[in-house]
């Protein structure tokens, strides 16, 4: 969504834009009248990555281990005909668009070799990063460590140590990854790419949370006043609150709303399905009904996100909305609180609404999206793995009578209607199309 947000502003300030990727968000795209080419399609048995994950959940450990080596094998032969010659897809695609510039999503590490492809071609290129900064330094933790850096030594040192454990076990899993058919060797794909550390694009970044990651400008799909306080690397540019404000939801009737009450609204977002077994899926969102049916006081409007059926739930809260889709932004001009799993956009949408948050990170970058909820003083974190009904509640009661988080929640949403202090970065990002 980040990336159609950030193709309709730059449509406005009169580019032509395309958007390449794979089949799964072609009818989004499409939908916002951005042009769309599908690439990859026959990675995925159903031409979806979406579809994909379902799958996955289905399967024994065993054959998930076998669906993955098949993935892998059908990706290294994508991968070798992007290295062997222009007769592929991705190059395709270029000769058929010809852009002056090419931006680069890098919040799936594999990439790196597009850009790579894109540089030996002579185009211009930028990264596209749909997360917060994650660079290894004293301020700046890396995402899965879910730590909020302090002023000080301790926090300092806790930061580094971080990065020491997780660049390890990052390392460690890539090399048992590779051995089991799980993953390409991309340290050898881009010694074949990137021979010479002169070029265009190098050095190549390794103390990064998305790694390997060339030397590029990059363009955080994020807005400053949620980040840490640090000093970034040199080319790295915030474009602000990139969600997409104008998107097409499905209608929604009010009438099951009750005025009288404060609405809680929990999601947990997609990845909901693929982290999450369903046994614990079912009894984290029968805790949060739980929760609610304690407090009458309160409605909940509850979007399961096709985890599992609402007749697998005891719908005990009075007058609770449960459906497998909710249209967010509309949930959202409602709610006093939210729980979420705490991926950036809705991050984004909470604070861009005044929202207070409680976050209950599953994976990934959410960890990281949490500590900045807690750092700003925009709501709470609970532990996914603990909670409980009553864990739920009292995290609820707490963010409720809190006006300290209201008002900052308030003060945040008013950050966020100012887009001004973005407008230098816009013009840098358009500035590397313009003809050297």
């Amino acid at each position: 969504m980040s990336a159609i947000a950030l193709a309709k502003r730059l449509r406005q300030r009169g580019h032509t834009i395309w958007i390449i990727s794979t089949p799964d968000v072609e009818e989004m795209v499409r939908a916002e009248e951005v042009e769309f080419m599908p690439v990859l399609a026959g990675l995925f048995r159903s031409g979806s990555f979406a579809k994909e994950l379902r799958f996955l959940a289905t399967l024994s450990w065993f054959a998930k281990l076998r669906e993955l080596r098949r993935l892998t094998r059908i990706y290294r032969s994508i991968v070798n005909r992007m290295l062997a010659s222009r007769d592929n897809e991705v190059d395709h695609a270029f000769d058929r668009i010809a852009p002056d510039l090419a931006l680069f999503y890098s919040d799936v590490p594999n990439l790196v070799v597009a850009p790579l492809v894109a540089l030996r071609r002579g185009l211009r290129c930028a990264y596209l990063t749909p997360l917060f900064y994650s660079y290894r330094g004293p301020a700046s933790p890396p995402m899965r460590a879910g730590i909020v850096p302090r002023p000080g030594f301790w926090s300092g040192l806790a930061v580094r140590w971080a990065w020491t454990r997780f660049l390890s076990k990052r390392n460690t899993f890539r090399r048992l990854d590779i051995a089991l058919g799980l993953d390409v060797n991309l340290p050898q794909l881009v010694r074949q790419l990137a021979p010479s550390q002169s070029e265009a694009g190098r050095p190549i970044q390794w103390d990064c949370f998305l790694a390997p990651k060339l030397s590029l400008p990059e363009f955080f799909l994020a807005p400053r006043e949620l980040e840490f306080d640090f000093e970034p690397r040199a080319g790295s540019h915030w474009l602000g609150w990139c969600f997409d404000e104008d998107r097409a939801e499905p209608p929604f009737s009010s009438e099951p709303l009750d005025r009288s009450r404060p609405l809680v609204y929990c999601a947990m977002g997609t990845q909901f399905l693929s982290f999450v077994p369903a046994p614990r899926r079912r009894a984290f969102l029968q805790a949060v009904l739980d929760a609610c049916a304690a407090r009458p006081h309160l409605q909940l409007a509850l979007a399961t996100g096709g985890a599992l059926g609402s007749e697998v739930l005891e719908l005990n809260a009075p007058g609770a909305i449960v459906r497998e889709h909710l249209p967010q932004l509309q949930m959202l001009n409602h709610a006093r609180i939210m729980i979420t799993h705490c991926g950036l956009h809705t991050l984004m949408e909470c604070a861009a609404r005044g929202v207070p948050m409680i976050a209950f990170p599953l994976g990934f970058d959410q960890f990281g999206n949490a500590a900045r909820v807690v750092y700003h003083g925009l709501g709470l974190r609970g532990d996914f793995r603990r909670a409980t009904a009553e864990t739920i509640g009292r995290l609820i009661d707490e963010v409720l009578n809190d006006e300290a988080i209201r008002q900052r929640s308030a003060a945040m949403a008013a950050l966020a209607r100012n887009h001004a202090p973005y407008e230098s970065e816009m013009a840098a990002l358009e500035a590397l199309a313009e003809p050297s």
